[in-house]
């Protein structure tokens, strides 16, 4: 039937995000509210199926008048359902959400004076037969546009009230609900034959998903912000303690195999050899066939050519714990690292004295961190 198309493409987006929410929140992360939010998702779905249901008996005239009655009233006492979840999940995706008592306390007693409302007026309610087609009109249908209008101003309130406390993901989803909430309602109420109704529960389920819910996203937040308070530790320790660590790193190379000398000798793939002071040395890129070494001359940063591969270099320095391959096509020297920037993805280093960053790639990140260390 024609008025049924918006109900099941509703009822196919609710149903999408919750199939995906339930099988993404058993692999990555969630946020403290998901707990609101899957409760929120059922009864999302189970008011686009009501409303499915009504929009079908209520242009039937084979349907049986009690089931039909029976299925609207199933149909406003989920309406309301929803709006009270929407309304909680608000409520527990704040800051301290766990801490709104008094609230929670209001928005039940107004969840269980409307559901007594809408029973007691049921025998009221008044089926119309539209231009293209029926709908349902009376009290217990009032009473469910009140309840909207009130949770309107709830929201909106409330979200007013910890405007400078909440993320912007937060008021991005809370602002959603608001809107949807208010334009279907005004939209249903001026026009009773759109039978926009499942339209909040297909926007506050796509909504809340895309910007606070998502478990990938929200994994990818803690990492992130993982990886920063470990950049930013890093840093604290590389700037507190950089002479300390230079004196401990000359003493290191000096014990290796009975090295007295911090002079390091690279070699190349033919007879020639490379002789550089270690505390000159800044890092080595990559040139295919050939490595340039980059060391600090008189203030300078010179760039030594030799006819070698990074892993032959590699290996060359691998007596130097504080030399170490960041990238497959660097290596780079420890001590001369002054701040570290990036995420998950790759670090990139600022060294002492160098424009440019040397990039540390993702399969390298692990080894970089413990060669820090």
């Amino acid at each position: 039937m024609a008025e049924l198309k918006l109900q099941i493409v509703c009822f196919l987006i609710t149903s999408f995000v919750f199939a995906r929410y339930t099988r993404l929140s058993k692999i990555f992360a969630t946020t403290p509210s998901s707990t609101a939010f899957l409760r929120l998702l059922y009864i999302a779905v189970i008011e686009t199926i009501l409303d499915m249901a009504t929009a079908y008996t209520v242009n039937d005239p084979e349907v049986l008048p009690w089931i039909n009655n029976v299925l609207h009233w199933l149909f406003f006492v989920s309406i309301d359902t929803l709006l009270y979840f929407a309304y909680l999940y608000f409520l527990a995706s704040l800051p301290e959400g766990n801490t709104h008592t008094r609230d929670r306390k209001v928005v039940n007693i107004l969840y269980v004076v409307n559901m007594i409302v809408v029973t007691i007026t049921m025998p009221f309610v008044q089926y119309i037969t539209g231009e293209t087609t029926n709908y349902s009109m009376g009290l217990p249908v009032y009473a469910c546009f009140l309840m909207a209008l009130f949770y309107v101003i709830l929201l909106g309130s409330k979200l007013i009230t910890h405007w400078d406390r909440v993320s912007g993901s937060q008021k991005s989803n809370a602002i959603t609900i608001v809107l949807v909430l208010a334009i279907v309602t005004v939209v249903q109420y001026v026009f009773p034959e759109s039978l926009v109704t499942a339209l909040v529960s297909a926007f506050i389920s796509v909504s809340a998903y895309i910007n606070h819910e998502d478990p990938i996203r929200y994994q990818f937040k803690i990492d992130k912000d993982s990886i920063q308070e470990e950049l930013d530790a890093i840093n604290k320790a590389l700037a507190k303690n950089e002479e300390v660590k230079n004196r401990k790193q000359l003493g290191n190379i000096e014990q290796q195999d009975d090295k007295t000398s911090t002079i390091l000798e690279l070699s190349g793939t033919t007879q020639e050899m490379l002789t550089v002071n270690y505390m000159d040395f800044l890092y080595a890129e990559s040139l295919g066939n050939y490595v340039n070494v980059y060391i600090l001359k008189d203030g300078a940063i010179v760039a030594k050519q030799l006819r070698q591969t990074m892993k032959g270099l590699d290996r060359s320095v691998g007596q130097y714990p504080r030399l170490v391959r960041v990238h497959r096509a660097y290596i780079v020297n420890l001590d001369k690292v002054k701040k570290i920037d990036g995420n998950s993805q790759g670090y990139q280093l600022f060294l002492d004295g160098v424009k440019d960053t040397v990039p540390v790639s993702r399969s390298y990140i692990e080894n970089f961190n413990k060669a820090l260390a």
